[in-house]
């Protein structure tokens, strides 16, 4: 029985701990998925190669802080 609430407890929140590992390579890919979709109403500086690589950069801070 203690055996079965182990497995349970891994099914569980195995998904949920590999979630947090997303790192830097995975909020860079979400960051850029975003920027490509920026509405067409949006700032145009927001679409500037310097402005997209300067947020792509920013996505991965809090990570950096916490280590």
């Amino acid at each position: 029985m203690r055996r079965c609430h182990g497995v349970m407890i891994l099914a569980v929140l195995g998904p949920a701990v590999m979630a947090w590992a997303w790192g830097e390579r995975g909020h860079t890919v979400v960051t850029e998925a975003a920027l490509e979709l920026l509405a067409d109403d949006m700032p145009a500086f927001l679409k500037t190669e310097s402005a997209r690589a300067w947020m792509v950069y920013l996505s991965s801070e809090p990570d950096r802080w916490r280590n």
